[in-house]
């Protein structure tokens, strides 16, 4: 009988889950058709290069991390999260403050020549 209720809801789960990447399938294209979808990959990418320079001047020496503000915009959508992390340039600017954190970013920069800022505690 216990057997029998575990594959039921393992079965059940299955089922949920398909579910839950339709809907996911259906609200990237959905997303798809909104206007601001139809600005070309390389166009993000060179707002993106704006909104990085301008958080670089807000106040950098009060609190260095301002300068990875822009790095909000990946969590906007999947669209912009690509159009971000597959220009090379948006990644050559490395401030220091986790290794991990340093590591993805000079893999995401590429062969793209970097800026390195180490920050002490």
């Amino acid at each position: 009988m216990q057997r029998e209720l575990e594959l039921a809801r393992r079965q059940i789960d299955a089922e949920i889950s398909g579910h839950q990447k339709a809907i996911w399938t259906l609200r990237q294209k959905r997303n798809a058709l909104a206007p601001v979808n139809r600005i070309p990959l390389e166009l993000l990418a060179h707002i993106f290069a704006h909104l990085q320079a301008i958080s670089a001047t807000s106040e950098p020496s009060i609190n260095p991390r301002k300068r990875l503000e822009w790095i909000v915009v990946l969590r906007v959508c999947h669209r912009w999260y690509d159009a971000a992390l597959f220009h090379p340039r948006l990644w050559c600017n490395i401030e220091l403050f986790s290794t991990p954190a340093a590591q993805t970013m000079i893999s995401r920069a590429k062969a793209t020549p970097l800026i390195v800022r180490v920050h002490f505690p």
